[in-house]
């Protein structure tokens, strides 16, 4: 887990997960709850589908 203070969001938590190494995930606060932030998409504009992604109405 690791953070830094940047312009958007402001404090971003960076996290990887033992079971998937090479993906990092990015947390920010909203002022009431810690809120995973969307993945990157890919060049055809879909997202990938990773083990610990919360948001289950995203587009896959």
């Amino acid at each position: 887990m690791k953070g830094k203070h940047s312009k958007t969001p402001a404090y971003p938590v960076y996290v990887k997960f033992k079971d998937e190494p090479g993906v990092t995930y990015v947390y920010t606060h909203n002022g009431d709850k810690w809120i995973q932030l969307e993945a990157a998409r890919d060049q055809y504009g879909n997202l990938p589908k990773y083990k610990h992604d919360e948001n289950p109405n995203l587009i896959k």
